[in-house]
């Protein structure tokens, strides 16, 4: 089974995690990763996530973040392994889809954001959320894409306050795993 696989299917099962309306980082210890998540304020079941690997000696973060929508057009699968346009903080970027399954009455999507530098990257996010005091995703029209035949919500955004001390810990738990 893929690293891929093993990792969308472990964040499946754990990120519906209950979380109050503060922000609330899960930070889950499992077999061959670790990963840290944050619910949405906006629909709260969609999570921002990011795993650590032992395999990478804990030094690299693949961060991720998850869209819960209603929409159920019949070419929905057709976005499997697609990217995507969108916007964080207003600046446009793509997002890759890992996945897409049915949940409760629609479907989970699983974006990828990319695979970093641990340091770099905590750093660069820190910075990112204080200057614009946020951390907002939207999923935008591009190139023959249209984002509302197939997402009802289209933008979510997280609270990073507590990205730091998150990251640290879930390191802390993958270098356990070496």
């Amino acid at each position: 089974m893929s690293f891929l696989f093993r990792a969308l299917l472990f964040f499946s099962l754990f990120f519906l995690t209950y979380a109050s309306a503060e922000e609330e980082w899960t930070i889950k210890k499992l077999d061959n990763l670790v990963f840290a998540n944050v619910s949405g304020e906006i629909t709260h079941g969609d999570k921002l996530g990011f795993f650590i690997r032992p395999e990478s000696n804990c030094e690299k973060v693949w961060n991720i973040f998850t869209v819960y929508t209603y929409e159920k057009p019949k070419d929905i699968n057709d976005l499997k392994l697609k990217d995507l346009p969108i916007k964080i903080n207003g600046k446009e970027l793509t997002a890759s889809v890992q996945n897409i399954s049915p949940f409760l009455m629609g479907y989970r999507f699983i974006f990828s954001l990319g695979k970093f530098d641990i340091d770099d990257y905590v750093k660069f996010l820190n910075e990112f959320y204080k200057e614009f005091n946020k951390f907002e995703i939207e999923i935008i029209d591009g190139d023959g894409f249209k984002a509302a035949k197939y997402f009802d919500i289209k933008h979510n955004h997280w609270k990073l306050d507590q990205l730091d001390a998150s990251i640290n810990k879930a390191t802390a738990l993958c270098k356990e795993l070496l």
